[in-house]
């Protein structure tokens, strides 16, 4: 039920994220802040513009957000200039966010489902993703590159928030390794996902001790 559950979410929010946005793919092209990204991409290597500040201030001088160069410079490694690519990475990361709001949904209403059967509880976890892809802010994401970080990091963290409700749910200890991981990435992307690493400490599942050891 589970694996059927994740792959319907999964399908649904590939399918949703190509229908409202995948003329983006055709019709995108380079603009604002892209030039000076994949400038910065060519110029420097992964391992500068993540650890040495004349590196990573050449982008931006009052803040680090490394993975968005990076994520730049594995679209121009693998596809040249071809803004077609960069809107495929770009909706690719979108229908992984919406996916994943749909199994932290999941989760949540996994002690209920036995209880309330009904339509509606079975519809949230797809409620959410169509909520967020039909929202405002991935209609702009979808036609403007340089906001990829904001994507990633939210992926990026939702994957870290996800893994780490499966630990508190009972699922085996090692699922903190991979969740530190994600929230590290999400981090790297922008800075304000540093104080969202508090969320663990007040989801209402089990005790204090439980959270503060996940978290």
């Amino acid at each position: 039920r589970r694996l059927a559950g994740a792959l319907a979410g999964l399908g649904l929010s590939v399918l949703l994220t190509y229908v409202l946005y995948g003329s983006s793919l055709w019709q995108g092209w380079w603009c604002c802040d892209d030039a000076a990204i994949l400038l910065h991409a060519r110029n420097f290597r992964p391992w500068e513009y993540f650890v040495d500040p004349d590196a990573y201030q050449a982008l931006l001088p009052y803040s680090l957000q490394p993975l968005l160069t990076l994520s730049y410079a594995v679209d121009l490694a693998l596809f040249g200039l071809q803004p077609w690519a960069f809107f495929a990475h770009q909706l690719v990361a979108m229908a992984l966010c919406g996916w994943l709001l749909q199994r932290i949904t999941a989760v949540w209403l996994d002690d209920g489902r036995a209880a309330a059967p009904h339509a509606a509880a079975r519809a949230a976890p797809y409620a959410a993703t169509l909520l967020f892809l039909a929202g405002s802010p991935a209609a702009l994401t979808s036609l403007q590159l340089m906001t990829r970080h904001y994507l990633e990091g939210l992926a990026c963290f939702l994957l870290g928030l996800w893994l780490v409700l499966l630990r508190l749910r009972g699922r085996p200890a090692w699922l903190l390794w991979p969740a530190a991981a994600a929230f590290a990435l999400a981090v790297s992307a922008k800075e304000f996902f540093v104080p969202l690493g508090l969320v663990p400490l007040f989801l209402p599942v089990g005790g204090w001790r439980q959270r503060l050891r996940a978290a």
